[in-house]
């Protein structure tokens, strides 16, 4: 039977990793791929689709106003990052205009925050943690990720189950598993 526990996701994975053991071009050693600015990325893609959903017109003002507007909802790297943008209240300094400005011409949300970087390196160092990120988990494979563990030995063990169970959740909406029954 195919996806029939935790061992096989890690056997999986193991020789994934003898295949391409070093770090892909452009990838620092222990970096996913595409991991830079990825929650820059990810916010302005997550922006600019709201805008283009609701007809808005991309006018700088608008832009910037919207922006603002937008991260108050936000919370954790993402409240971070609008922080160094000067959306926020207690932001010291605003480059609102550096989003605004290219985003009114409709510049892909990667090549903005390229422009972002190269103002501001912490912009592009935000990287969403365990729980940021499991959101995604959910919401593909399914439910049934725990909160935070106690150290990072079990942490490794409970994600490895956790996979294991998603992926067979996975194998199984997809039928893509062979059973022995």
């Amino acid at each position: 039977m195919w996806c029939t526990g935790p061992a096989s996701v890690v056997a999986f994975c193991a020789g994934l990793w003898v295949c391409n053991p070093g770090p892909a071009l452009g990838q620092e050693a222990g970096e996913r791929p595409g991991a830079d600015c990825e929650v820059c990325k990810e916010f302005l893609n997550r922006f600019y689709n709201s805008l283009v959903a609701r007809g808005v017109n991309f006018s700088l003002d608008t832009i910037e106003k919207e922006l603002v507007s937008f991260c108050l909802d936000v919370k954790g790297k993402e409240n971070r990052l609008c922080y160094y943008l000067g959306a926020t209240k207690d932001a010291a300094t605003k480059i609102l205009s550096e989003v605004a400005r290219p985003m009114s011409v409709h510049m892909p949300a990667a090549k903005i925050c390229e422009k972002l970087k190269k103002m501001d390196s912490q912009i592009c160092e935000l990287k969403y943690g365990i729980m940021e990120s499991n959101v995604f988990f959910q919401k593909e494979i399914g439910p049934g990720i725990s909160g935070p563990v106690k150290d990072e030995s079990s942490r490794a063990e409970t994600d490895t189950a956790q996979l294991g169970r998603g992926l067979q959740s996975l194998c199984r909406k997809n039928r893509l598993c062979e059973s022995d029954h």
